[in-house]
């Protein structure tokens, strides 16, 4: 059985690879369109500010016509208004690859942090077979298209989580690297705090603070005015539908917007589930819940947290996927870690429903993979329905999670103490 899920989305990576091949040439395509020149995509923005940064203009990063230039420069030819939405920090990674031509680094980058991102699905789930059946998520092929940080921000997170148990400072340092979206990293102080790790939580601020002082003796204090200024035009901007994403944003906001909400209406509800995301952290990340469950719970709510989410964030949920794979496959004995292999404190250690299920040889129960069958299925639905289906897909993934976390929660979470880490 493994080997034919294996080999089965195998090929569904090789048909990404033919789909991104034979789209070279039409219109549309993610390198050279019909028309022989250089295809826009999300990757041109990264590439254009760092050039700037790479000329000694950082802050020009932010002036939309500079920027605009910038691009245009890059793809040979006219290029819309795309802003750059992301700190000086950030700015301090692009500047090396944007010296590559646009095309190469585009390459580069989308190469590099896919490998970064397939690693650390595998080192997640324990076996090389992870990174196969995640990567075969349709939101590989989206990120790569995009030429976007999904693979990096997935790969920061999943790396950050896996290490926080053994080696916190290191783990810290990764979730502190994330600070260039900070909107998606929100629930991770509060997870770090609720379940003790002090010295992850440290590292972490330690990271933010010595990156950003980094930057700032790298490009000058100028970059961090202009990206707060132009945070509030970009955020102006999207509220006003210029840009025209709506449709686009994997939450809560998008979902009921793009039904046609109100969007104060459609922001309460955001705000709401926020809010709610904020109590369960604590509350999952308190109790005797096994590692890899809060690990799983953490990168699903991470997506749903905030209402600035795209398809190409969606990675956070494979990186979810991967941690709750890891916990159903070490109960039977085959994959690494003690705590996961606890039996809920209050339920009797008989077979339970799903044990009486049969398993495959990989480990988990024909119910458990029924049930990331239909999460994936929701998502790859959105590419038929113009309706932001990422966000049904994450509630799903919240739904699968917190079924598995709430017999180490209730009633139990109340007795459970902060543990030192």
């Amino acid at each position: 059985m493994i080997r034919k899920i294996t080999l089965a989305l195998s090929l569904v990576l090789v048909t990404y690879a033919a789909i991104l091949a034979g789209g070279v040439g039409k219109p549309d395509s993610w390198i050279v369109d019909d028309k022989g020149e250089t295809a826009f995509v999300d990757y041109i923005a990264l590439w254009g500010a760092g050039r700037l940064a790479l000329q000694g203009r950082p802050a020009a990063a932010y002036d939309w016509q500079a920027h605009a230039d910038a691009m245009s420069e890059g793809l040979g030819r006219q290029a819309q208004k795309f802003p750059f939405p992301y700190p000086p920090t950030f700015l301090a990674l692009m500047a090396p690859i944007a010296a590559l031509p646009y095309l190469q680094s585009l390459l580069v980058w989308c190469l590099g942090t896919l490998a970064l991102y397939l690693f650390t699905l595998g080192s997640i789930v324990g076996r090389w077979e992870g990174a196969v059946w995640l990567g075969a998520m349709i939101v590989t092929l989206a990120n790569i298209v995009a030429g976007q940080n999904g693979f990096l921000t997935a790969a920061l997170v999943g790396g950050g989580l896996l290490l926080l148990p053994q080696r916190p400072v290191l783990a810290g340092v990764l979730i502190g690297l994330l600070s260039y979206k900070p909107h998606l990293g929100l629930l991770i102080p509060i997870a770090l705090a609720a379940g003790g790790h002090w010295r992850a939580f440290a590292s972490a601020a330690a990271t933010v603070i010595v990156t950003a002082l980094a930057a700032t003796a790298l490009f000058g204090i100028e970059p961090w005015y202009a990206f707060v200024d132009n945070l509030g035009r970009f955020g102006a901007e999207v509220a006003a539908e210029r840009f025209m994403v709506t449709n686009k944003l994997q939450s809560a906001y998008g979902f009921l917007a793009t039904l046609g909400a109100p969007k104060g209406v459609a922001m309460a509800a955001q705000a709401a589930l926020t809010l709610s995301l904020v109590g369960l952290t604590a509350l999952v990340w308190r109790s005797a819940t096994p590692y890899p469950v809060k690990a799983a719970f953490l990168a699903t709510a991470a997506v749903l947290v905030s209402p600035y989410v795209f398809i190409y964030d969606l990675t956070l949920l494979a990186i979810a996927q991967a941690f709750l794979l890891r916990h159903w496959l070490e109960p039977r004995g085959l994959g690494q870690g003690a705590a996961a292999t606890q039996h809920p404190p209050h339920i009797p250690a008989s077979p339970s429903s799903a044990a009486l299920e049969p398993a495959n040889e990989i480990g988990f129960t024909r119910r458990e993979a029924i049930v990331l069958l239909a999460i994936n299925t929701v998502i790859v639905s959105m590419m038929s329905i113009t309706l932001p289906m990422g966000f049904l897909g994450s509630l799903l993934m919240l739904a699968a999670t917190m079924n598995v976390a709430w017999p180490w929660i209730w009633p139990h979470w109340i007795r459970q103490p902060l543990a030192a880490h």
